[in-house]
Parts: C-alpha cells; sequence; structure tokens
C-alpha cells in the first residue's frame, strides 16, 4: 500500500511538473513572438527601409542579384539590426517575396523559405516555424511605400526558438525545487499514513487480513457453542448462526 501511494504521489507530481514546464515553455514562445513582432514593425516603419524597398519594387534582374543586394542599403541596415537586438534574422523582402536582405548573403535575391502571402497581403502575422535558419519565433510585417498604404515588401524578424529554451533552463530551477518539495512532503505523509495503519492493523498486510477474516468466519461457522464478540464501547462485532 505504500509503495502504491507512493508511486501515485510520484505521478502526479511527475505530471504537474511536466505540464508546468510546457506552460512556462508557451508563454516564453508567446513572448519572442511579440519581441519579434516589436522588432519588425520598427524596421518596417523606418523611413530608409520603406524607401529602398519601393525602389527596388520594379528594379531590373541586375539590381536583384545577390551582389548588387549586398552593397545595397537594406543588408547592412537589417544586419545592425539583427546584431543589435540579438535575433537570429532580420529580413526584408519585395513585393513578390525575393529577399533583399537576409543574414546569408548567397541567399539574396532568392524566394523566401516560408509563406509571406499574410504580410504582403497588408496583415501582421507571427507563428513558430521552421526556416532555412532554423526553427525560431517570428514576425512578419508589411513595409509600405513612402506616403502610400500600397505594400511594396515585407519585414521578417525571428528569435531562435534555441534562446527560449536557454530562457526555459532558468525557470526550471524553480519547477524542479517545487516538484521535488512536493515530492518529500508527499513521501513523509506516505510513511506517516502508513505507519498508523501498521499500527492499526496490528502489522498485517491486507492479504492477511483477508485471510485471517476468513479463518475467522470458518472458525464461527464450525464450532457448536453460540458465539459473541462485544466491544468495548458495548457493541456486537461478531457472532455465529
Amino acid at each position: 500500500m505504500l509503495l502504491l501511494q507512493l508511486a501515485v504521489v510520484a505521478l502526479v507530481v511527475l505530471l504537474s511538473a511536466l505540464m508546468l514546464g510546457w506552460l512556462t515553455y508557451q508563454r516564453l514562445g508567446t513572448e519572442a513572438e511579440g519581441q519579434a513582432l516589436a522588432v519588425a514593425r520598427s524596421v518596417a516603419a523606418s523611413g530608409d527601409v520603406r524607401q529602398a524597398t519601393a525602389a527596388l519594387k520594379d528594379a531590373p534582374p541586375a539590381e536583384l542579384s545577390a551582389a548588387a543586394l549586398t552593397r545595397g542599403p537594406l543588408q547592412p541596415l537589417a544586419e545592425d539590426v539583427r546584431s543589435r537586438t540579438g535575433a537570429l534574422f532580420v529580413v526584408v523582402t519585395d513585393d513578390a517575396g525575393l529577399r533583399l536582405a537576409h543574414p546569408n548573403p548567397a541567399l539574396l535575391g532568392q524566394r523566401v523559405s516560408t509563406d509571406p502571402t499574410e504580410a504582403l497581403a497588408g496583415r501582421e502575422v507571427t507563428a513558430q516555424e521552421q526556416g532555412t535558419l532554423g526553427h525560431s519565433a517570428r514576425a512578419k510585417v508589411p513595409v509600405f511605400a513612402p506616403d502610400s498604404t500600397n505594400v511594396v515588401g515585407e519585414v521578417s524578424v525571428g528569435f531562435s526558438s534555441g534562446a527560449v529554451l536557454e530562457s526555459l533552463a532558468g525557470d526550471v530551477l524553480p519547477i524542479a525545487a517545487t516538484a521535488a518539495g512536493a515530492l518529500a512532503l508527499g513521501t513523509v505523509a506516505s510513511l506517516l499514513l502508513g505507519r498508523r495503519l501498521k499500527r492499526l492493523t496490528l502489522g498485517l498486510e491486507p492479504e492477511e487480513i483477508s485471510a485471517l477474516v476468513q479463518d475467522q468466519e470458518a472458525v464461527l461457522r464450525g464450532v457448536d457453542e453460540g458465539v459473541i464478540g462485544v466491544s468495548q464501547d458495548r457493541r456486537i462485532t461478531v457472532f455465529n448462526r
């Protein structure tokens, strides 16, 4: 009984700790998405970004090559924001989803790996997706032409899911300490309850108690004399026919 009780306590504590850890991870992921959205909005609202993106909207293929875009104004601007914010990436695209700025210069001028449709339609989007740079919590924000509501591109900012897990590591210690404390408390309570049950049952296990009752019933039914058992408070506890 003691082992069964300890197993139940351990299972409840383990499930509670896992659920708390998962909810903490979800909260940190949501916070990372909000941070990515704030950075993306700031970049997309920049006058330099809007002007440079609009200028490349109908640019010839030569100006959309990786070499040309590397020397352009958007690449160093995006990389500066990425280094200052600690983001995994800051990507700027045109209205066709072609990369105008990207941490990997070799991918400039190519279409982004995740769907930019929502942002290019003028809507902000947050999600946790897998891209060329790994899994991340990201946000996509439309870029509007200067003094216009026409969408000329989008800004995508992402923070690595690994960074989210590192943040979770800081919360693991309190969760583990709470779980260990709950398990220790449950163990002590189970031991005390087990000792009390031992005293009440005279040290007999449930199987032994059951066998004792069966033996008692057999003896009472087998004797010819009438037998009545009375407790100290004058209550009849056992009798035969």
